[in-house]
């Protein structure tokens, strides 16, 4: 009887964590969630939702190359794209450098 509880609750948690991935609009915010579900270990459960989230993100960054969100921002996205397979070149960071050294003059 409890193993059933049990089951109830995590399918209610993992539906709670899958609408929350619909409610982080914020760039920054949907990659620190990601982020965090990694850290704690439930990406596994997580597998398709992520990648979804990280299409996404992708398609927008290539609609918009020119980012605002800072340099910790970047380097999540850079490491969260390599850690799930996508295929991206340096070349985004060093766009980026480029741009803050632009702005330092």
């Amino acid at each position: 009887m409890q193993e059933e509880e049990y089951k109830r609750q995590v399918e209610k948690l993992k539906d709670e964590v899958m609408c929350m991935f619909m409610e982080a609009v914020d760039l920054v915010a949907k990659l620190e969630f990601i982020d965090n579900i990694e850290k704690l270990g439930l990406a596994n459960l997580f597998e398709m939702e992520i990648k979804e989230a990280l299409d996404t993100i992708v398609a927008f960054k290539n609609n918009h190359p020119i980012t605002e969100e800072g340099l910790y921002a970047n380097a999540l996205f850079f490491r969260l794209l390599r850690q799930h397979g996508f295929n991206i070149s340096q070349g985004i960071q060093l766009h980026f450098n480029r741009k803050i050294t632009q702005n330092s003059k």
